[in-house]
């Protein structure tokens, strides 16, 4: 992920300011991941169940059991979830 982040810092002039989010699949989101985009800047995260319906979920391959809770608190680390 920190390669991603820099190629795109080389190719792109950000503003310190900018806003850097991304989407995340919380079925897959590792604490481990949380720390590098919060490394590469990132401040914000869309985590997320695409939809409750299972034939929806089949269809945009995104199976979510709705007894599994998305990425808890727990699982950020102080400079990805912020206060």
């Amino acid at each position: 992920m920190q390669a991603i982040g820099s190629r795109l810092r080389e190719r792109f002039d950000f503003q310190a300011d900018a806003e850097i989010a991304v989407e995340v699949d919380p079925r897959t989101l590792a604490p481990e991941s949380l720390a590098a985009l919060a490394e590469m800047g990132v401040r914000r995260a869309s985590i997320g169940v695409q939809d409750f319906d299972p034939a929806v979920q089949r269809v945009v391959n995104r199976i979510q059991p709705t007894t599994s809770p998305p990425l808890a608190p727990t699982g950020c680390v102080a400079s990805a979830c912020g206060p």
